[in-house]
């Protein structure tokens, strides 16, 4: 049986109703359970004392206005090995020590990027007297420094979580090739000795979003970071 030009019309504006509906419908829920999400989301900032520089700026001015005048409550410092320990066996915590002071004053709670690659350009900060280190002895250089960090800033209420490295499965930034290759990684023996010292935090590996399938980063740590 045939039906009218009007009914056929008819029944295809009903379909297109009811197919609105359920598309309405389901892209409700699914902003109904965003702003769940963001209810429990925490948001914090990056900072980069060389980035800062980089950029013109004052890095102690823009940390304390991040705290003061941003009101975050939750900061990423990457800490550049090529600053803290220019001269070897040598330290210059002066920045770092105030900036966790200041953390601390403020209650606000900190995540240390510690390592040889802690993000930003050129992402591996090794200071130059680095490379005279004979292969053999890299890394034991390596875990001494991030061993020596992390020593250090263990005792502060400020600290929340260490990250080790950053990306260090993306091949990214003047890193030397040997960085990446598995049987020299460094990376296991890193997180070992963080634990060693302070087993009370968890430690976060960062991976590419786009880039990894993420597994290698959550074999090693117990927090996978995502970065996009």
């Amino acid at each position: 049986m045939r039906h009218s030009p009007l009914i056929r019309i008819g029944v295809r504006i009903v379909f297109c109703a009811i197919a609105f509906l359920v598309l309405a419908a389901t892209a409700l829920t699914l902003w109904a359970h965003t702003l769940r999400a963001d209810e429990d989301t925490i948001w914090g900032v990056d900072f980069s004392e060389s980035q800062a520089t980089y950029l013109g700026l004052n890095p102690a001015e823009v940390y304390s206005a991040i705290i003061h005048d941003l009101g975050s409550k939750h900061i990423k410092i990457h800490i550049n090995w090529n600053a803290t320990e220019a001269v070897e066996h040598q330290f210059d915590f002066t920045s770092l020590d105030a900036e966790v002071r200041e953390a601390e004053a403020n209650n606000v709670k900190l995540i240390l990027v510690v390592g040889m690659k802690t993000g930003r350009w050129p992402e591996c900060h090794t200071p130059s007297w680095f490379a005279n280190i004979a292969p053999e002895d890299r890394e034991a250089e390596i875990i001494r420094y991030t061993s020596t960090i992390v020593g250090r800033y263990k005792n502060s209420k400020a600290v929340e979580y260490w990250q080790v490295e950053n990306e260090p499965f993306i091949k990214f930034g003047t890193c030397p090739g040997w960085y990446y290759k598995t049987e020299t990684s460094v990376l296991a023996a890193e997180v070992a000795a963080v634990r060693a010292i302070d087993p009370s935090r968890k430690i976060i590996i960062s991976d590419s979003g786009e880039l990894s399938s993420w597994s290698e980063a959550a074999k090693v740590g117990d927090i996978v970071g995502i970065t996009t």
